[in-house]
């Protein structure tokens, strides 16, 4: 089921008031005037790109925002979270198969959702070209045509272009039919550091407890181990 704007807002509040700020005091964290952040917090106008990035680094969770996801096990995300950009994306390249070949034990439909997301993420990683933009890379992915494209999006062709280019940079709304059509949380499509190991989360917390355990566990021993061979090196 798609996610709705307004329940976007809705969690966006809910964090602001988490963490006892008022508008006023996010707007100073951030920069922003209060009252474009006001505009924007009550869908009359959209958060851009930068601003976005802003409120994840005033701590605002923005995977929760999206996704209603909360962090179910704070010790997953927190070796994660410890990790290296480099070797982050070496424990989602050595992750994705994995969840992908455990979420056979689940219903058909949910197997069938988890083998996508898998794909979209594993897709973003595999990107060879620093220039090309993520919109570029899933729409060759799934052959789609700009024209296509655009309208998943709800964009015209010539913003689409531009996003695809990257002379523009999406906006919250945006951001969530990207969400919507292709379950990546905006973290990643932000470039944030966490975006990876919330997203490696998210996944294995689908899984049946005992794939996720084993799953994460070869995980770890892996990425000690190369810690350990890097260190006598």
């Amino acid at each position: 089921m798609n996610v709705r704007y307004e329940d976007v807002l809705h969690r966006l509040k809910e964090e602001r008031a988490k963490h006892g700020w008022t508008q006023s005091d996010l707007c100073r964290k951030v920069g922003m005037s209060q009252g474009h952040y006001c505009r924007a917090e009550l869908g009359k106008s959209r958060f851009t790109y930068h601003e976005l990035q802003y409120l994840v680094k005033a701590g605002i969770d923005l995977h929760y925002v999206y996704t209603g996801e909360r962090i179910r096990k704070p010790r997953y995300y927190s070796f994660f979270a410890d990790c290296t950009g480099a070797q982050m994306q070496c424990l989602a390249e050595m992750a994705l198969p994995l969840i992908s070949f455990c979420a056979r034990e689940l219903p058909a439909d949910k197997a069938k959702d988890m083998r996508e997301r898998v794909k979209y993420v594993t897709c973003i990683l595999s990107k060879d070209d620093l220039e090309d933009s993520d919109f570029l890379q899933l729409r060759r992915y799934k052959a789609y045509s700009q024209r296509y494209m655009a309208g998943l999006l709800g964009v015209d062709v010539k913003k689409y272009c531009a996003l695809e280019s990257g002379r523009k940079f999406g906006d919250s709304e945006l951001f969530l039919q990207m969400y919507n059509c292709f379950h990546l949380s905006p973290l990643l499509l932000l470039k944030d550091e966490s975006g990876l190991a919330r997203e490696v989360c998210s996944l294995l917390d689908r899984l049946q407890e005992e794939s996720e355990r084993r799953v994460f566990e070869y995980l770890r021993v892996g990425c000690n181990k190369i810690m350990v061979e890097k260190s006598v090196e």
